[in-house]
């Protein structure tokens, strides 16, 4: 039985840069890919969930919309501001992609650094690949929203929490 269990273990090596390297060009890929589609498979290509409020925030800060919108103790603004700044040069769809792509890679990042941490660079690699292509990143990373700056924020906490621990879990 043991020689079964060895033969069916898979060997493989990925060294950090390299696998640093795959995780970016596999996050900026999902990323083009996703952006390109802009979340069509919800309906409206360009909007989601609260992304009416997003836009009617953004439109506000830019001095084209009277009023705030409906919940803005739910609004959150850092995004729709950056958004509003860049939209001159790339429209409203596509600031609010441009950082959303960016968060999402630098999410990736985080988010392999912190188990690369907490296991290895093989398992770092595989979990920050699936999270790139994961259904909520895909979905949530859409041209007109705000989560990935969430999901950036939980990727940097468990990275911080990674770095603090003094010993690694067990398996």
């Amino acid at each position: 039985m043991p020689l079964v269990k060895e033969k069916l273990k898979i060997r493989w090596h990925v060294g950090t840069n390299a696998a640093l390297a795959i995780i970016i060009a596999v996050a900026i890929l999902s990323s083009i890919t996703h952006f390109a589609m802009q979340n069509y498979f919800r309906g409206d290509p360009k909007l989601d969930f609260d992304s009416p409020f997003y836009v009617q925030l953004f439109l506000w800060i830019k001095g084209e919309w009277n009023t705030l919108p409906s919940q803005p103790f739910r609004m959150r603004i850092l995004i729709p501001l950056i958004s509003s700044l860049l939209s001159d040069y790339l429209g409203i769809n596509n600031s609010f992609g441009l950082i959303n792509s960016i968060l999402w890679v630098l999410t990736v990042i985080l988010y392999f650094l912190a188990v690369r941490k907490l296991y290895d660079s093989n398992t770092a690699t595989i979990s920050a690949i699936l999270f790139s292509f994961s259904v909520p990143t895909m979905v949530y990373g859409a041209t007109i929203s705000i989560d990935m700056l969430g999901y950036l924020a939980i990727a940097s906490s468990v990275l911080y929490l990674s770095l603090s621990q003094e010993a690694k879990p067990r398996i």
